[in-house]
């Protein structure tokens, strides 16, 4: 594991005003073995990033640091910002949980100068589709007809077999096992 140092970490400019911020994130996800959790730091740092320019809409942001950006409320104003998105209840779990590590990190390495933050709890993740409506009326249609004759050939080949008294032993007649009869019969 690589140790970071203050010396390493980017000068905001007009051209990244956020680099301190992206960078944090960068670090934090070069951190884990994951290759989905890596792309899951890299997709909050986008939405974290359209936050923080949402948020300072208006205003000069290219001499904001990390410390300014980040402050005790700042994953609170996040999770209010992801709760209006259209994300998947999921993924804004996991991106609020990313920033949680990304902040945490940003602390305990010093690149800001908070000692603390407040906490968002993350709502449970749920399913975004209805439990038993997978599929349209049509398609669940279609579905079901494929199945029923399927089904229904299965059930065929699971009842025994009842004698019809038709049929021949196929070993004494002659081409007696070309007969389905004759082969029912044996």
């Amino acid at each position: 594991m690589q140790l970071l140092t203050k010396s390493e970490f980017p000068s905001p400019s007009s051209q990244k005003p956020f680099a301190q911020v992206e960078w944090l994130f960068d670090q934090r996800a070069s951190l884990e073995a994951n290759k989905s959790t890596r792309k899951n730091y890299s997709g909050c740092k986008g939405y974290f990033v359209k936050h923080l320019q949402e948020e300072l809409s208006g205003k000069a942001i290219s001499e904001l640091t990390a410390d300014q950006l980040i402050d005790e409320y700042a994953l609170i104003r996040f999770k209010t910002y992801l709760d209006d998105s259209e994300l998947s209840s999921h993924s804004k779990v996991g991106h609020l949980s990313a920033a949680r590590n990304v902040i945490k990190f940003a602390i305990d390495n010093e690149f800001i100068s908070l000692k603390d933050f407040i906490n968002a709890p993350s709502t449970p993740a749920s399913r975004e589709t209805d439990d038993r409506r997978p599929y349209s009326e049509k398609e669940f249609d279609g579905i079901s007809l494929a199945l029923d004759q399927d089904l229904a050939v299965a059930r065929k080949a699971l009842n025994p077999y009842v004698r019809t008294g038709l049929g021949q032993d196929p070993r004494y007649v002659r081409g007696g096992w070309a007969k389905e009869e004759n082969q029912r019969w044996y």
